[in-house]
């Protein structure tokens, strides 16, 4: 199921370096080593493909530059 590599590829990618091991990670979530890897492997690549969907700048005068310019504002 699509919500059980969600979360097995937010487990793996909200540790850095040797804070998790993927043996950890198959033996939480109650998989193999290589269903780790394939799980993370295939949510990475659904997030790259629709990387420009969700990620873009907002044009010059649109309501999300604005709402943005003011919270970095409130933030200085």
């Amino acid at each position: 199921p699509v919500a059980i590599q969600l979360a097995i590829f937010l487990n793996c990618a909200g540790h850095y370096g040797n804070a998790i091991l993927i043996e950890d990670v198959a033996q939480w979530a109650g998989i193999s080593i290589g269903s780790v890897v394939n799980c993370t492997n295939r949510v990475m690549a659904t997030l790259l493909e629709e990387h420009n969907k969700f990620v873009f700048m907002p044009s010059e005068g649109s309501l999300d530059a604005e709402m943005a310019r003011t919270f970095v504002e409130a933030k200085s």
